[in-house]
């Protein structure tokens, strides 16, 4: 995996850089928005890992200009993980809120980086999902890693049993459903768990 790191904490970036590369990855540092726009037009990455508050150019701008590569990001952010943060004009394809340990990171680059390069798309009604470019099919609704994982298990089973703790996901999910028009939203059933509910019933 070849990864750019943005952040303006030098100890800290030398730590993911280091923590990579025990993996057998290659990681490149840089510490403001200028740097970052320079090596993701110099270099064909993997992924992008960014901090929210990089000096100098705005993440987002840095993200989408990633995307436009074709190139998912993973946005950390300092606040909690909120539905203003997923229905947000940011298209990472993750948020970390600060702190998190190093599996969490690992975790999320993997799959990210296999959605990434793969072809998937899959379909819920009339519905596409389009896997390696983090969105709906035909649309400029962004979704991240997560919203596609909790779409492809109700597409596969029907139900998500994981809990209430994924209300936020699931909130913002619906907010992107009923921007598509969809004719379905996701609903918790008690003693069942999310299941996709047609918005007539």
């Amino acid at each position: 995996m070849f990864v750019l790191l943005a952040d303006q904490n030098r100890d800290i970036l030398l730590t993911y850089q280091n923590l990579f590369a025990l993996r057998g990855d290659q990681a490149v540092c840089v510490f403001d928005g200028t740097q970052a726009l320079t090596a993701l037009t110099e270099n064909r990455f993997d992924l992008l890992i960014i901090n929210q508050q990089l000096p100098r150019v705005f993440a987002k701008q840095i993200i989408t200009y990633a995307k436009e590569q074709h190139i998912p990001s993973i946005e950390l952010i300092d606040t909690h993980i909120s539905s203003a943060v997923l229905l947000g004009d940011v298209p990472a394809a993750a948020f970390l809120a600060l702190p998190f340990s190093p599996e969490i990171l690992f975790g999320y680059a993997d799959a990210i980086v296999k959605k990434a390069t793969g072809t998937e798309r899959f379909s819920i009604g009339k519905i596409t999902v389009d896997v390696a470019d983090f969105c709906f099919a035909d649309s400029d609704i962004p979704l991240t890693s997560k919203e596609i994982d909790l779409l492809r298990t109700l597409t596969e089973t029907g139900v998500i049993t994981e809990g209430k703790h994924l209300s936020t996901y699931v909130n913002a999910l619906n907010n992107k459903l009923l921007t598509l028009q969809a004719p379905f939203h996701i609903e918790y059933v008690s003693q069942k768990g999310y299941c996709m509910v047609d918005n007539n019933e």
